[in-house]
């Protein structure tokens, strides 16, 4: 079973008597890029991409009266009636959500004159997993518990002036802001918005060319900052595939 747009599949506010089945794919379609080239056998392999995530619900709502059974199926059919995704986390996995909203038609087939079956598929544009708690860290190593590398926002105060802030990942990759910061200066760099801000002030046109927007590594990884006296805090959301 499952919770979506904040309600639980069975609350009595949707009349659901009988859930039936989840249909979940282990991992999403591929996108396969390949070049065919004229007297080559099979083709040249450019990689794939992930396509969006299927998730198909299955239930039974079934009531006393016909007028009572339509009465729930309004109710589900506002409960699903979303724009914008909503999370959907799986009984079995209460500390992860995806991002989902109902794809195309909600068929609701009336198997018997009180009762009807509900078949749902909802689509995850991002086909990945997300931890409901994000996890905030402030000494290192530490560790990234899921199965993809993340992005991070990291908070960093300045100890001491310096003519620029270093932020290196044990892996080789690191963010530089070349510019003049006093002790006390916060800075906040967001690798998935690619934003840097200097007391909430916009600091992005000070990180260099050769910075990287990087995400953390699966496993045990160690984050430093150069000035080494700056004091790090970082905020992330594991996610798995």
């Amino acid at each position: 079973m499952f919770t979506f747009n904040g309600k639980h599949v069975t609350d009595s506010s949707l009349g659901v008597t009988r859930y039936i089945r989840t249909i979940f794919s282990l991992l999403p379609g591929t996108r396969d890029n390949a070049l065919e080239i004229a007297g080559l056998d099979g083709a040249l392999d450019f990689g794939r991409e992930l396509q969006p995530r299927n998730i198909r619900a299955q239930f039974l709502i079934r009531r006393d009266t016909p007028a009572e059974l339509f009465q729930y199926a309004r109710a589900v059919a506002a409960w699903l009636n979303v724009r914008e995704p909503k999370q959907f986390i799986y009984d079995h996995e209460p500390d992860k959500f995806y991002l989902v909203r109902p794809q195309g038609g909600v068929s609701f087939d009336r198997i018997l004159v009180t009762g009807g079956l509900c078949d749902v598929t909802f689509v995850a544009h991002d086909p990945y997993a997300y931890a409901v708690t994000p996890k905030t860290v402030t000494s290192f190593p530490a560790t990234n518990s899921g199965t993809l590398p993340c992005p991070v926002v990291i908070e960093a105060t300045m100890k001491e002036a310096a003519s620029s802030l270093t932020l290196a990942l044990d892996t080789g990759e690191s963010i530089e802001l070349n510019r003049e910061l006093e002790e006390g200066d916060t800075v906040i760099i967001d690798t998935n918005a690619r934003y840097a801000a200097v007391n909430g002030v916009d600091a992005r046109g000070d990180v260099t060319f050769e910075s990287t927007w990087f995400m953390l590594p699966r496993g045990e990884f160690a984050l430093s900052a150069d000035p080494e006296s700056t004091e790090i805090k970082i905020t992330f959301r594991e996610r798995w595939i």
